[in-house]
């Protein structure tokens, strides 16, 4: 009867320390199915799996992977249900990610996009303001957002150059990552917001290293848990910037990107205006260049490269133009 009774509140005991146990909860999404960046994407999701399980091994936080979803699962319905069902303590942390396409419209009053997700139509679009208020109603005691995503469109993929890829070195361990990452993680609060480029920037990616900005917010993670760089969060994201637009000037289409991030306790700043940008009228030769690039029965392929020849034969190498939809506000090119 005495053993009986103390397997009973051993079995307690136990139950009683997994239902206190801290956790971070990842709520993760990724555009799979892209015919352009999905290989890219698979990428960045099995990263962000392992660099978060390993995180969670060095603060003895549990890791709840509960909800991720891929393919035809990355969804508006799956991401709006993920967070309504989501329950957090006090203590833990909430990690949400995304990787794919993004969009602005000229009408947004901050500087992060819409996520995309799996669709083309824009009434299936999120705004990442949106996402980041309903995560903070959680009242999660750290709550990490990072997407990488153009903040317009990208239609191209370009590779990584080879000497930016080789100049990664090698990472150790140092004896105080632990620390470090509970510094960045366990004792950090309120909400980190970082996207993978500024207003009107592609965001670069290559399906050995996934999205760029990625690669780079971990690689720096990794250099301030083992003592290379200052072991803050302001630290590792400018360098992550750095290494990131480095990379992306490299790349053979040599566009800048420069991540943009808004660390705890800062407001949002607004999105510069757009009321200075100017607009050049649709003319008769424009007009017949465009029109192979609205006609449906074209492929995909056929048009973009239609496109990429109106611009060629109707600005000047140093203008810069953006392409909306229909609606004339959302911006899915620059």
């Amino acid at each position: 009867m005495k053993t009986n009774k103390l397997i009973g509140v051993i079995v307690a005991l136990l139950i009683s320390i997994n239902c206190g146990a801290q956790t971070i909860h990842v709520l993760g999404f990724a555009n799979t199915l892209d015919q352009r960046i999905g290989q890219t994407c698979e990428v960045d999701m099995a990263r962000i799996q392992n660099e978060i399980a390993e995180i969670g091994m060095n603060i003895n936080y549990e890791v709840s992977f509960d909800n991720i979803f891929t393919g035809e699962d990355c969804s508006k319905e799956n991401l709006l249900n993920s967070i309504e069902r989501l329950k957090c303590k006090s203590n833990d942390i909430i990690f949400f990610y995304y990787t794919g396409h993004g969009v602005r419209s000229s009408q947004d009053s901050d500087p992060f996009p819409q996520l995309c997700l799996k669709y083309k139509t824009e009434n299936n679009f999120v705004a990442l303001h949106t996402i980041v208020s309903s995560l903070e109603k959680k009242n999660a005691q750290f709550t990490l957002v990072l997407t990488d995503c153009c903040n317009s469109i990208s239609t191209a993929v370009s590779p990584k150059s080879a000497s930016i890829i080789n100049s990664k070195g090698m990472t150790y361990r140092s004896d105080n990552a632990s620390e470090n990452y509970k510094t960045l993680f366990s004792k950090q609060k309120g909400t980190l917001v970082a996207t993978s480029s500024k207003i009107g920037q592609v965001s670069g990616c290559d399906p050995f290293n996934g999205g760029w900005f990625t690669f780079s917010f971990f690689e720096n993670i990794a250099q301030a848990v083992n003592g290379n760089i200052t072991n803050s969060w302001e630290t590792i994201l400018s360098q992550a910037g750095n290494m990131t637009n480095e990379i992306s000037l490299n790349s053979p289409n040599h566009n800048p990107q420069n991540p943009y991030y808004n660390l705890p306790g800062n407001a949002l700043v607004p999105a510069p205006s757009t009321q200075n940008i100017q607009v050049v009228s649709v003319d008769n030769e424009l007009e017949e260049l465009i029109k192979p690039i609205i006609n449906l029965e074209y492929s995909t392929e056929y048009r973009l490269s239609k496109a990429k020849d109106a611009l060629k034969s109707c600005f000047a190498s140093n203008s810069k133009v953006s392409t909306v939809a229909r609606n004339g506000s959302t911006i899915i090119d620059y």
